[in-house]
């Protein structure tokens, strides 16, 4: 009778030990599982990061090449106005006024050009700037995303 009951005790300790080491083993899987998870979140975030520094610099780029081809529409649009001015002031000589406004015709084709430009690189610098708002966004979910799986490990490991 009493090897019985010894037989009978040993068995629920052999049982319970095995059943806490399942129970550990199943929660370091768990945290296996999420800290490949944050791995592979960290590398996208890596991979995000490095791209917004390249689309900062573009961006940088891009808005300088912006400023420059507004100071050059600006200056040509100064100039047609001036020969409009001229071709005016001048309207008794005709040939003058046919070649001050073959000049004008030339500087309006160019401000033409310019003004493109400007409005090419505008949408260029916009396209950068949206691109680098989504990736921060995207960031900023990974972040959560990585803060929530830490949260998940910790009342794991704390159990």
């Amino acid at each position: 009778m009493m090897n019985i009951k010894l037989f009978i005790s040993t068995a629920l300790i052999l049982l319970s030990t095995l059943l806490f080491s399942q129970n550990e083993n199943a929660n370091q899987v768990q945290v296996t599982k999420f800290n490949a998870h944050i791995t592979e979140l960290t590398t996208e975030k890596t991979a995000l990061i490095t791209e917004n520094k390249s689309l900062n610099e573009e961006i940088t780029k891009l808005k300088a090449e912006l400023n420059k081809a507004k100071k050059e529409a600006s200056s040509s649009q100064k100039e047609i106005s001036e020969k409009n001015e001229d071709i005016i002031n001048k309207m008794e000589k005709d040939k003058e006024t046919g070649k001050l406004a073959k000049k004008r015709d030339k500087a309006v084709k160019k401000n033409e050009k310019q003004m493109k430009e400007v409005n090419q690189l505008t949408n260029k610098l916009k396209k950068k700037e949206q691109q680098l708002d989504k990736n921060n966004k995207k960031i900023v979910g990974i972040d959560k995303q990585v803060e929530k799986i830490n949260n998940k490990i910790k009342k794991l490991s704390a159990k």
